[in-house]
């Protein structure tokens, strides 16, 4: 699983926001360092989200067309087929479950995630109208996945740097639950992305600060008390119930540790 420094040089400075310049600068040097096709497909991904945010969509659908290429290679395809799954977004479904196959093992699962949300990350929108020619529905596919990068990015990073760097993953997940609450309308329920990047916040913060970690795990289940909750699709409502469920237990988990510490505290007290 080979790693070089110009990698997490790249990484770091996207996370750090630096400079649009200056994140380019260190991800093409890391794809001109890198013999790693899954991490080209990061750096890709990460200068996908750069160009992006610049307003360069072109150039970011390109990269975003790289990233793919790269996957393509690791999983094995070539010619014709490579060509199509590069650019096809529905023909990579299939794909999905031998990620982990072609994927070498120690690799950190959070980083196959990342690999699969490169490939969920669509060329052109589903449901376009037939009427509308190959450069409406480019412009209108760029406008539509803009802010899928700086947004979600987040999160996947998040999982990125939670193997590395802890401090650098709650910093991502923050970044991205409080995008996600300004974002949000009053009266409306958690999105999704708030509900996964509360629940992986509390995660973290679980073995570090266990009353800031209640407090994400709260959060998250108090999604359940919006009525509009209930209204969600359904295909909705079950994965964002998946992980309030999953923040419940960790909620319980949490509250027998501090309740546990306290009471270790009070027996020392005494016992001087």
């Amino acid at each position: 699983m080979p790693q070089n420094r110009e990698f997490f040089d790249c990484v770091n400075s996207f996370e750090r926001l630096e400079k649009s310049s200056k994140v380019i600068e260190k991800c093409e040097r890391a794809i001109e360092m890198e013999a790693d096709l899954i991490n080209e497909a990061i750096v890709h991904s990460l200068l996908m989200s750069t160009y992006a945010k610049q307003g360069n969509f072109e150039e970011a659908r390109e990269q975003l067309l790289l990233a793919r290429e790269e996957l393509g290679k690791v999983l094995g395809l070539e010619g014709e087929n490579l060509r199509r799954f590069t650019v096809n977004e529905d023909s990579q479904e299939q794909y999905f479950h031998i990620l982990d196959e072609k994927v070498d093992p120690r690799r950190k699962p959070s980083e196959n995630s990342i690999l699969t949300q490169i490939m969920l990350c669509p060329v052109y929108p589903r449901g376009f109208r037939e009427d509308l020619t190959d450069t409406e529905k480019r412009d209108a596919s760029l406008n539509w996945w803009a802010d899928f990068p700086g947004h979600i990015l987040y999160l996947l990073l998040g999982d990125l740097w939670a193997a590395y760097n802890e401090g650098y993953s709650i910093k991502c997940l923050k970044i991205l639950k409080e995008h996600e609450q300004r974002e949000r309308p009053e009266e409306s329920p958690p999105s999704f992305t708030e509900i996964v990047s509360g629940y992986k916040l509390g995660l973290l913060l679980k073995a570090r600060d266990v009353a800031s970690a209640i407090r994400e795990f709260k959060e998250v289940t108090s999604a359940l008390s919006y009525p509009e909750f209930h209204n969600l699709p359904d295909n909705e409502r079950m994965l964002d119930e998946y992980f309030i469920s999953e923040a419940k237990k960790e909620l319980t988990s949490a509250e027998q540790s501090r309740s546990k510490t306290g009471l270790l505290g009070l027996f020392r007290k005494s016992s001087t």
